[in-house]
C-alpha cells in the first residue's frame, strides 16, 4: 500500500509538472502575441516568472521523491532479505529441535514475504 501511495504521489507530481509546463507554453504564446503591440504587461511577466519558479520547485520535488522512493525500495529489499535469512535459520533450528521433541509451528505462508503484491 505504501509503495502504491508513493507511486501515486510521483504520478501526481508528474501531472502537476506537465500542467505547469503547459501553462508556461501558453503564457509564452500569449506574451509573444502581445509583444507585437505594446509588449507584455507587468502582470503577465510576473505570472510567467512565478510559473517558472513553481516549475523549478515541482521538478526538484519530483527528483527528490524519486530518489527517496528508490532508497526506500532498496531498504525494504534489504530488510526482506534479512527476514528471509532469519526465517530460514529459524526453520533449520526448529527442525533440529524437533528431533528432541520440540513441536514446530506451521511454516509461514510464503506470500507473506511478498511485500510488493
Amino acid at each position: 500500500k505504501f509503495l502504491t501511495d508513493c507511486n501515486s504521489m510521483s504520478d501526481y507530481l508528474d501531472e502537476v509538472n506537465g500542467q505547469v509546463t503547459h501553462l508556461e507554453f501558453r503564457l509564452k504564446g500569449l506574451l509573444a502575441g502581445r509583444g507585437r503591440k505594446d509588449g507584455p504587461s507587468d502582470a503577465a511577466v510576473e505570472l510567467l516568472e512565478d510559473t517558472q519558479k513553481l516549475k523549478e520547485v515541482v521538478d526538484k520535488d519530483v527528483r527528490d521523491l524519486k530518489e527517496e522512493n528508490r532508497r526506500f525500495d532498496e531498504f525494504l529489499m534489504s530488510m526482506l532479505d534479512q527476514l528471509k535469512t532469519l526465517y530460514k535459520e529459524t526453520r533449520e533450528m526448529e527442525t533440529y529441535m524437533a528431533e528432541y521433541g520440540y513441536e514446530c509451528p506451521p511454516p509461514i505462508d510464503p506470500s507473506r514475504f511478498d511485500i510488493f503484491r
